[in-house]
C-alpha cells in the first residue's frame, strides 16, 4: 500500500465485501495485526474493522490472515497523528554564510534557508526541549530549486555535549520532483539534540537546508 518512510503510529479503518457474493471467509490484518474478520451470508454483507498499527518500514502490510478465503477490501482509511517536533524550538550552527541563519531551517518556510559557512563539516542542531524518542528526520530545501545531492549524517545528544551517530553519513539525492524533499526514517532513541553534519553538497559549497524537521 502507500509509502511512509518513516515509523508511524496509525488508524486503520477497513470494510471488506461484496454486494452480489458470499463466498468468502474474511480475515484481513495490517502490520499482523488482525482488521476485519468474518463470514457473509444472504443477509451479512459488509463488514467493517479499526485497527491501530505501527509501520516502521515505509511500507504499510495488509495481508490475508489465517483461514482467510477470497478476502475483499472495499475502502481503507488511514488516520495517523504525526507532528514535527522543531518548529520554534533553539537552533544554532558552526557558523553561517552572510543571513542564511540557523533559525531559518525551522521557520515553517522553506523559501527561506540556512546556509553553512564555507568548510566541512557544517553543523545544524536542533534542541527539542525535553529528551523524546525520535524515529523521522525530514530534510527539505526549496522545491524551486534544481536538484543537488547533499551529503550528511544525523546525530543525537542528551546534553549538547557527546553526541552519537543515529544515521550514518549518506548522500541523499534533492529533487524537484519530490519537492526537493528527503525523509530519512531510523530506530527509535530518545534524544534531546538532534544534529546534521554536512559533508557535501552539489549545488553550493557548504551545506543547505529550507526547513529542518524531526518526527516521533
Amino acid at each position: 500500500m502507500g509509502d511512509r518512510a518513516c515509523q508511524r503510529h496509525l488508524q486503520r479503518a477497513h470494510r471488506g465485501g461484496d454486494p452480489s457474493n458470499f463466498d468468502s471467509v474474511y480475515n484481513i490484518t495490517a502490520e499482523g495485526l488482525t482488521v476485519v474478520t468474518g463470514t457473509p451470508n444472504t443477509t451479512t454483507r459488509w463488514f467493517d474493522g479499526t485497527q491501530n498499527v505501527t509501520v516502521s518500514d515505509g511500507r504499510l502490510t495488509i495481508a490475508n490472515g489465517a483461514g482467510s478465503s477470497n478476502n475483499k477490501i472495499n475502502f481503507i482509511d488511514i488516520t495517523g497523528s504525526a507532528t514535527n517536533l522543531a518548529p520554534g524550538r533553539p537552533i544554532v550552527d558552526n557558523g553561517h554564510n552572510q543571513t542564511f541563519v540557523a533559525t531559518n531551517a525551522n521557520d515553517g518556510n522553506v523559501t527561506t534557508y540556512w546556509e553553512g559557512l564555507l568548510g566541512y563539516p557544517n553543523l545544524l542542531t536542533v534542541d527539542l526541549g525535553p529528551a523524546v524518542t525520535v524515529s523521522v528526520v525530514r530534510i527539505k530545501l526549496n522545491p524551486a530549486w534544481p536538484g543537488r545531492t547533499q551529503t550528511f549524517s544525523v546525530l543525537g545528544s542528551t546534553d549538547n555535549v557527546s553526541y552519537t551517530t543515529i544515521v550514518v553519513s549518506t548522500s541523499y539525492n534533492f529533487t524537484p520532483a519530490t519537492a526537493n524533499t528527503v525523509t530519512i526514517p531510523f530506530s527509535p532513541i530518545s534524544r534531546r539534540y538532534i544534529r546534521l553534519s554536512f559533508t557535501g553538497n552539489t549545488g553550493a559549497p557548504s551545506g543547505q537546508v529550507a526547513e529542518f524537521e524531526v518526527y516521533p
